[in-house]
């Protein structure tokens, strides 16, 4: 994806994979990251800015049929599920209809 955008825009560049605390690497070792991020506060820590975004995402939580019918998992995936909804995380996509009706399937 990364290749993608730099080539979309003309852009010359080495990508290379990071493995965590990306945002610290630059101005030291590199000129610019690519990074997820869902408030950007670790990078205008790092007095970083954004310049553009690649892509939006929805995480969503997936379950397979066995843990969501097995009574311990389930409740161990409400638990987090609604714990991740008063943390402030909101679900986007499909509606709770469209929910209820993939969950009977």
């Amino acid at each position: 994806m990364t290749k993608r955008w730099l080539k979309k825009h003309g852009v010359t560049a080495e990508v290379e994979f990071s493995w965590g605390a990306t945002e610290v690497k630059a101005p030291e070792l590199v000129d610019a990251i690519v990074e997820l991020t869902e408030t950007g506060s670790s990078l205008k820590a790092n007095n970083l800015r954004i310049v553009d975004t690649l892509v939006t995402s929805f995480p969503q939580l997936i379950a397979n049929k066995a843990a969501w019918t097995d009574p311990w998992k389930r409740r161990k995936i409400d638990t987090w599920r609604d714990a991740q909804r008063r943390s402030g995380c909101r679900r986007k996509g499909r509606s709770e209809d469209e929910r209820a009706a993939q969950e009977t399937r």
